[in-house]
Order: C-alpha cells, then sequence, then structure tokens
C-alpha cells in the first residue's frame, strides 16, 4: 500500500515517521495555523504558511507519501488548495493558478506524485476534475475535456492505490447518462469509458442504513432505487453478481423498517409497509433470495397493523403482536420462521376491545414471551409472561397501583427464572426497580431504598448469582448498587461518599461490573468489581474523558478491552484485566475496539482519532501476529465508516461513505492477513463494493 500519514487528534506524523504535521494557536488571537516539527526536537518548529489574514481558516490537510510536503485547504473568500515543503524551506503556494470569481476547490486526493482536485476553477459553479504536480512546479491539467453546459462531475471520484488512475462518475456523453470514466492522473492519456456502452452507472440513489451477515451473502436496506424507500436487499459478499431485492417494490412512501437473521443465517425476517402506506406487515424470505418472500401473518383487521416482534433463540419462532380482530386491539401470535404453518393465537381472547403491546422479549432458554401491554386497563402498561409453546395463559407479574403508572421496562434474568422491571408502580413519575419471580409465585418485590424528590432509578442490569446492578439518584448524583433479585438483602453501594457512577457493563457471564465514577471536575476513573459488591471496587485506569472512551468489548471474564484517552497518554486501544493484576497496555493506536470475531481471534476497530474523526476500519489480530490492517479506504471528514460486522471466515462487512461526499454504501473485504492483500481502490484487491 502506498504510505500515508496517521492522524492523532488534532496532529498528523509523517509516514517516515520523522516529522509531525500540527495545528495550533500559539498568539491566542483565534487563528488556528499549521506547523511542523521535527520529532527529534533538532529543529524548532517551523509555521507552513504566511499568518493568516482576518476571515481565513485552515481545512483539511495531507502529507505526502515520502514525507516532503503537505497539501492542506485555505478558506476565505474562496477554498484554495496549498503546497507547501514539510520543512518550511520554501512558502506554500497554490498548485492551481488564480481561481474564477466564486471558485473554491471542494475536494482532493494525494495520487503519488501529483494531487487531484475538483474545483469550479474556470467557470463559477462548474465543478470539474484537474491534477497538478504535489510541488506546484507544473501547470494543473483538466483531467477530462470541457464540460458542455448542464454536465457533471460527480463529487464521489476515486484514486488508485498506486496514484497512476483516477476513476469518476459524469455524463460527459449524453446528458444525464452517469458513467464509470478512468483518466491517468497526470492527464497524459484522455479519460476512458469504463462501464459497458449505453449503460448507465449503478449509483445508489440514497445510502445503506443497515447491514447483517446471511452465510455467503450480506443482508441490507437501503434507499437504492428510490429516494427515501428503504427496501431489503442480498448481495453475495463476494461480489459475483449484484444485488437483489428480497420483496416485491414498496409503494410510494413505503419502508422497511426492521429485519434480522436467523441464527443459522439461512432466512431473514423483517418487517414494513410494503403494500399500504403506515401498515406494517411481518415477512420471511431465505436470505440468498431464492424464494419470494411470504407473510407470516393472517389477514389483519381493516386499519391493523403488525407491532412488536422478535425470533426465538433457536431461530425456529417468531412472535408477533397483530392487530387481527379489530384495529386497536393487538394480540400475540407466534408462526415458525419459514412461514411453513399459520400463526397460532398464544394468549386468546376473552379480550377487551382495546389493549396494545409495547414491548416483548424471549427468556434466554427460549420458552417463554415476556411483554407489557395495557389490554387490561388502556394506557396502563402491566407487564406479562406467557409459554411459547400456549400451555397456559398469560399472567400478569407487575401490579401497578399509581394513577398514570406503568411499567417502563425490563430485563429477564440469565437463568430464565426472575424478571427485574423498572416502573412508576406506588408513585407517578417516580421509576424504581422491582423483581419478581418468572413464574409469578410470589408478589413483585422493590429492590431499591426509599427515592425522594427527583430521585429515580436509571440503569440496572441482571448478573450472575441472581444479582442486579443498578444506579439510582439525581440526574447529576447516581450511586451504583447491588441488590439480590429476590430483595433477600439490602442493596450494597459499589463507592462511598458522594462519587458519580456513569455507564456501567457486564462482563458476558455476569460475574463482574465494569464501571466509571467522577470523583474531580472532568476525569473519569474506570473501576472493576465482583458483582455482589463484596469487596472493594478495583481502580484500572483514570482520568479519562468521557469524549475519548466508548463501549467497552470483553475477551473472557477477566480482560477487557476499551478506548480512551488518558492523561499524560496517548489515546487508543487498551487491554487490562478486571483483576487490576497488571496496567492497562495499548495494543493499538487507531481507534476504538467494536467487534470481535466469532472466534475471538480478530478485532475490528473504527478508527476513531478525535470525537468527529474517523479515518478507516481497521482489523487487528489479538495475539499480537501482526500489526492492524486497514480494511477500507483511508477516510478525511466528514466520509467515515458507520457500522461494520464479521462474516464466515473472517470476512468483514461493512457501510462507509468513503468519498467526502459519497452516499453510504456496502462493503465486503476479506481480513485474511497473508502479504499482499488489501488495501487498494482499484478493483484488485480484496475489498468488494
Amino acid at each position: 500500500d502506498q504510505a500515508v500519514a496517521l492522524r492523532i487528534g488534532a496532529l498528523q506524523l509523517a509516514p517516515d515517521g520523522r516529522s509531525v504535521v500540527y495545528r495550533a494557536d500559539p498568539e491566542g488571537d483565534g487563528l488556528v495555523e499549521l506547523f511542523a516539527a521535527r520529532l527529534d526536537g533538532s529543529t524548532p518548529p517551523v509555521r507552513l504558511h504566511d499568518a493568516l489574514a482576518p476571515g481565513q481558516t485552515l481545512g483539511r490537510s495531507e502529507i505526502s507519501a515520502d514525507s516532503s510536503r503537505v497539501l492542506f485547504l485555505r478558506q476565505g473568500a474562496s477554498v484554495e488548495l496549498l503546497s507547501a515543503p514539510l520543512d518550511a524551506s520554501a512558502p506554500a503556494a497554490p498548485v492551481h493558478p488564480p481561481l474564477v470569481e466564486g471558485g473554491d476547490v471542494v475536494r482532493f486526493e494525494l495520487a503519488g506524485e501529483r494531487v487531484v482536485y475538483r474545483a469550479d476553477q474556470e467557470i463559477d459553479e462548474v465543478l470539474e476534475l484537474f491534477s497538478a504536480p504535489l510541488d506546484a512546479s507544473a501547470p494543473a491539467l483538466r483531467l477530462h475535456p470541457s464540460l458542455p453546459p448542464g454536465r457533471t462531475i460527480l463529487p464521489d471520484f476515486r484514486v488508485a492505490s498506486d496514484g497512476l488512475s483516477v476513476g469518476f462518475l459524469a455524463d460527459l456523453l449524453e446528458d444525464e447518462r452517469f458513467e464509470v470514466f478512468l483518466a491517468a492522473s497526470d492527464g497524459s492519456s484522455p479519460p476512458r469509458r469504463a462501464s459497458a456502452p449505453g449503460t448507465t452507472a449503478v449509483q445508489p440513489v440514497g445510502d445503506v442504513l443497515a447491514l447483517a451477515p446471511a452465510g455467503d451473502f450480506a443482508v441490507y436496506t437501503a434507499d437504492q432505487e428510490r429516494d427515501e424507500v428503504v427496501e431489503l436487499y442480498t448481495v453475495p459478499r463476494d461480489g459475483r453478481s449484484g444485488p437483489v431485492r428480497l420483496h416485491a417494490p414498496a409503494v410510494e412512501e413505503g419502508d422497511i423498517s426492521v429485519f434480522l437473521v436467523t441464527p443459522d443465517e439461512r432466512r431473514v425476517v423483517f418487517s414494513g409497509d410494503l403494500e399500504l402506506d403506515a401498515r406494517s406487515e411481518l415477512y420471511t424470505v431465505p436470505s440468498d433470495g431464492s424464494a419470494p418472500a411470504v407473510k407470516l401473518h393472517g389477514p389483519l383487521a381493516a386499519g391493523g397493523t403488525v407491532g412488536a416482534w422478535r425470533i426465538s433463540p433457536d431461530g425456529v419462532w417468531v412472535v408477533y403482536a397483530a392487530e387481527a380482530l379489530r384495529a386497536g386491539q393487538a394480540e400475540l401470535f407466534r408462526a415458525p420462521a419459514d412461514g411453513s404453518a399459520p400463526p397460532v393465537r398464544m394468549d386468546p381472547p376473552p379480550h377487551r376491545t382495546f389493549g396494545s403491546v409495547s414491548t416483548l422479549e424471549f427468556t434466554p432458554d427460549g420458552r417463554h414471551v415476556v411483554y407489557t401491554s395495557d389490554k387490561a386497563r388502556r394506557g396502563r402498561f402491566e407487564l406479562y409472561v406467557v409459554p411459547l409453546d400456549g400451555s397456559a395463559a398469560a399472567v400478569q407479574l407487575s401490579s401497578i397501583a399509581a394513577p398514570g403508572g406503568d411499567v417502563l421496562d425490563f430485563e429477564v434474568g440469565l437463568d430464565s427464572a426472575h424478571i427485574v422491571y423498572r416502573a412508576d408502580q406506588d408513585l407517578d413519575d417516580l421509576p424504581e426497580l422491582y423483581g419478581v419471580p418468572l413464574d409469578g409465585s410470589s408478589a413483585p418485590v422493590k429492590l431499591n431504598e426509599p427515592l425522594t424528590g427527583n430521585e429515580r432509578v436509571w440503569d440496572y442490569a441482571i448478573g450472575a448469582g441472581d444479582r442486579v446492578v443498578f444506579t439510582s439518584g439525581l440526574a447529576f448524583l447516581r450511586e451504583m448498587q447491588s441488590v439480590p433479585v429476590d430483595g433477600g438483602s439490602p442493596p450494597r453501594r459499589f463507592l462511598s461518599g458522594l462519587e458519580q457512577s456513569f455507564d456501567f457493563w457486564l462482563t458476558p457471564a455476569g460475574t463482574r461490573v465494569l464501571f466509571r465514577s467522577r470523583s474531580g471536575v472532568i476525569g473519569l476513573t474506570l473501576y472493576s468489581a465482583a458483582i455482589d459488591a463484596a469487596a472493594p471496587p478495583v481502580r484500572l485506569d483514570g482520568p479519562i474523558y468521557k469524549s475519548n472512551f466508548f463501549d467497552p468489548l470483553f475477551l473472557d471474564e477477566d480482560t477487557v478491552l476499551y478506548f480512551a484517552g488518558t492523561t499524560g497518554v496517548p489515546p487508543g486501544t487498551y487491554r487490562t484485566r478486571l483483576d487490576g493484576s497488571i496496567p492497562p497496555v495499548r495494543i493499538d493506536a487507531h481507534g476504538a475496539p467494536r467487534r470481535l470475531s466469532s472466534d475471538g481471534e480478530l478485532l475490528m476497530i473504527h478508527g476513531s482519532l478525535g470525537s468527529i474523526q474517523n479515518d478507516g476500519l481497521y482489523v487487528l489480530p489479538l495475539d499480537g501476529s501482526a500489526p492492524a490492517r486497514r480494511l477500507s479506504q483511508r477516510l478525511a471528514f466528514p466520509a467515515k465508516v458507520f457500522v461494520g460486522a464479521f462474516a464466515a471466515g473472517g470476512d468483514v462487512l461493512y457501510i462507509a461513505a468513503q468519498g467526502t461526499l459519497g452516499p453510504q454504501e456496502l462493503y465486503a473485504s476479506g481480513a485474511d492477513f497473508a502479504p499482499g492483500l488489501g488495501g487498494g481502490i482499484d478493483g484488485r484487491d480484496s475489498r468488494v463494493r
């Protein structure tokens, strides 16, 4: 791969590792300027440009692959692209001729010894592609013929990994017929059409919104064919063929709202208003598109719709709420996930003529369904449980006494024997925590100590040993406690004193809790403790700033990965033991850990080097056998990776806007660490869009 500079917050490290480019306001006058310095301190820092005039600011900057020059945007009356030697041995100069009045450089990409940029350089509001030497030693060249009136170069051009060619979409030959063209980045040959003659390039109308691996396929939603009409597609991960829509075309204003892939990845269950706007229905379809989608529900009442639904843990059943008898009266049904049999009503009449289902979940063992409904009294949501097999009627587990009270949310214990829920059960607008046996054999028990004023229970989770961890108190002053799910003993505090506890996370088996607490003005301290709070917590790291911390990943019950920027220590992904027996060790400097492969050997990292910067997607072997490998194109703000997922064989699927102004698109890339794979964007590597 072409060498690239590493971004560290507001810093850029040169590819040769000898210099750094950074932004600073040494005069304190609000003018942030660009400087370079040698890492060995052998020479003083140098400013890379003339002093900025009032109203001027600096935009994106990039260091050349040979570490000799810096290219950057200067924004003022116009946006110019300047080049400066990294040692400031010569003044910075524009790489282009004077821009037409109103002209701007809107994007640039390095291309070996040249830079390719898009600008309305000659005619205001007519954006074209140009190329110039990095050192501005020769005039800039337009990379295509002059655009006739009304013709367009689309924003998302791509430079090949070797820097020799540029790909772009344009209607050069026929108005409004956008085709793919390739041009030499040095302008030595005219652009040639790369797409088939007479065909229109496949350019998604909108964005890819969500994805999921499904065997050899990737399933995703996108407004690909019509703007703002979100539909469901499947595509082979190896890119051997194009995407296939998994259902009939949606009506105007119709959308796919939710989809889930079954655990065996053979089917996709989804809901949406495909046939009638605002009437959500439930479907199932093979993930490879080998058969048409079928509905999982029977006829709906006039004005009726399908509401909440879930797939059973084994992937065999789907339970859903639907208004089958009359609009406004939701009932629970179960149906095979493959649609092979008609649905069965799980909670049969008699009912009142109203009732909706707000939330439903399977117990971990898949034998029961827990849900909230106002079927007993309109507008008052209580908690219910019903066997999946329909062998018994639903049982009400909560007991709301307060006028206006409701069950707000709930969680089922790992052993499928207890439920904890949050409700303003005794006093309206005072959310408290309750525990109850799943079988309803005893009444709910309040788990928190008495609350007053504006205090409330905020967050909670059930761990091992039937212990519940929760936070309570005021919005700005919360305490974290542990209590038995049956309320058999009073809650224990994890910390003493007025220390505010923030987010917490349980280990996979629920034996320990990781949490952050603030005892100072700005910093957060990271702690670990046993789930029962029987011993004082162990301090793991800190102070960590809130904006520099992402959700952790647990490797097991003893080890955790997290991203942090700690005082005096560079940001990155750290690994530490939850018992505090070893200090945190930084294992990667690119960004935040997001996912583990199914075998636990590979780590997916989003290159998040600041609160808004996201410079790409990386995969790192956790055994240290190789450095992190970048799978995506190197990104510059506002381009970003939105979400990624591991697929079979360690392949990676991700959604990214890889061009500065490009759409959100779906990519697949091999995570193989064999030499010679990956990185480029010229179609000759392992990445497929």
